[in-house]
């Protein structure tokens, strides 16, 4: 059975919680939205036998911090605030619905 390391971590001015499991190439999923909170645990699963899967509820959803502002710009900065946090140089971002624009915008900032 996998572990999964559950911890609220302070980026951008905002509490947001995140989810870490696995072990191997990092991976980002997004969740859809808005308003949506983190539903991918079963593809984290899927995965983290190759990949430590890094999850988050996003600003404004589930269990993070519901503060403003909710733009594109905002959610990408969280995006790779969280990947400093977690000292990654790179990692795969995987996005579902509203995040798949999230992680295009992520990918050519």
């Amino acid at each position: 059975m996998t572990t999964i390391t559950e911890k609220r971590i302070q980026v951008n001015g905002v509490s947001l919680w995140t989810a870490v499991q696995g072990q191997g190439m990092p991976v980002v999923l997004c969740h859809g939205g808005p308003k949506v909170y983190d539903y991918l645990g079963p593809v984290a699963g899927m995965i983290d036998d190759i990949a430590t899967v890094y999850r988050y509820d996003q600003r404004g959803c589930g269990r993070s911090e519901h503060v403003l502002p909710y733009d594109v710009e905002t959610f990408v900065e969280e995006l790779d605030g969280l990947r400093e946090h977690w000292g990654l140089d790179t990692w795969v971002v995987g996005g579902h619905s509203w995040s798949a624009e999230l992680a295009i915008a992520y990918a050519v900032s």
